[in-house]
């Protein structure tokens, strides 16, 4: 039995774990997913059985490891230890995470990472070698909505939108200064937030002077639908180690809605995927807005996006290809520690 461990409520998590999940039923394995409230009872229960564990945290790893079995698979979202310093200042606390984080690393069987750019963070920073025990997946949870694509307007003018909470990683302001030079140079440009903070965002709009903005709040289920008539979508960030080996779920949410992402071009790995496509906006850290207003001038035709990312859905944001590939890995990693 192989056990999924669900430590949070995410929906982002949750889809991984059940991917993980479908490529370890296709490699022959059974699976119970674990909810959180019964984590530690089943850690208790099975750890010292020959049994294995799927985590999404390098403390929960560690827990289990302390009961003297090695059977882990670990998923890494984030650099963890990184997330704390910029969070809480703390040096002490990202230390003591560091330990954690190396310990969990080095010491299960096999890992999964959002991004070559975090397997080579952890293997510089730990001097580790993930040859032949890992794989890397980006994070994403959004499937293709070709109607989406042909939603009458939705390319007529340019229609901006920005989604997710107002934390300071998420350089909400930085995206509203941007935005504010774009509308000044885009006839009939307009902000679409959709974001909980709604006070907090409105007193950064109406500081900022922007003219024409929509806020609102939704739940993560309509957010596709919001999405419906907005033609570009924000995601900037800074350019730190956190940023670089990140790869943001938001991302694949506006391109599987036929939102063409103008994004930070420091997120290496969806960097590093779109530099070949058409309907893709990078932003530098010394940014042109006259290069990307021109950019988001240009005449699109709805037909043309979905064709583009028909082609990312079937292999960057495709989760039958990672299931694919991933299946044969977990087979043999799992046997080969069972009958090895």
């Amino acid at each position: 039995m192989i056990w999924l461990l669900q430590s949070t409520n995410s929906e982002v998590t949750d889809f991984y774990i059940e991917t993980v999940g479908i490529a370890l039923n296709n490699a022959g394995f059974d699976t119970t997913l674990v909810p959180a409230e019964k984590m530690k009872d089943c850690i208790s229960k099975y750890a010292n059985s020959e049994d294995w564990f799927f985590t999404v945290s390098s403390l929960t790893t560690c827990q289990i490891l302390s009961k003297g079995t090695k059977n882990v698979i670990l998923w890494c979202q984030g650099i963890i230890p990184e997330e704390s310093y910029l969070r809480n200042r703390s040096k002490s606390k990202s230390f003591a995470l560091s330990l954690i984080e190396k310990h969990a690393l080095k010491k299960s069987a096999f890992c999964l990472f959002v991004s070559d750019d975090m397997r080579q963070h952890y293997e510089i920073k730990y001097n580790l070698d993930f040859t032949d025990r890992c794989f890397v997946m980006p994070c994403f949870n959004s499937r293709l909505h070709p109607q989406s694509f042909f939603i009458e307007g939705k390319y007529d003018s340019p229609t901006f939108a920005y989604v997710g909470s107002l934390a300071a990683w998420q350089c909400f302001e930085s995206t509203v200064d941007l935005y504010k030079e774009l509308e000044s140079r885009l006839h009939g440009a307009h902000l679409k937030v959709l974001t909980f903070d709604i006070d907090a965002a409105r007193q950064v709009l109406e500081e900022k002077g922007i003219k024409r903005y929509d806020l609102s709040s939704v739940p993560p289920s309509r957010v596709t639908e919001e999405l419906a008539k907005v033609t570009y979508g924000f995601v900037l960030r800074e350019d730190i180690a956190v940023n670089r080996v990140a790869t943001p779920t938001k991302l694949s949410s506006y391109m599987s809605a036929g939102v063409i992402p103008v994004f930070s071009d420091c997120i290496g790995s969806f960097s590093d995927m779109a530099r070949g496509l058409r309907y893709a906006v990078p932003v530098g850290n010394h940014v042109d807005v006259s290069d990307i207003a021109q950019r988001c001038a240009m005449p699109l035709r709805g037909q043309s996006v979905l064709e583009e990312y028909r082609c990312v859905f079937d292999t960057y944001y495709s989760r039958e290809y990672y299931i694919e590939k991933l299946a044969p890995l977990l087979k043999s990693v799992v046997r080969e520690r069972r009958w090895g």
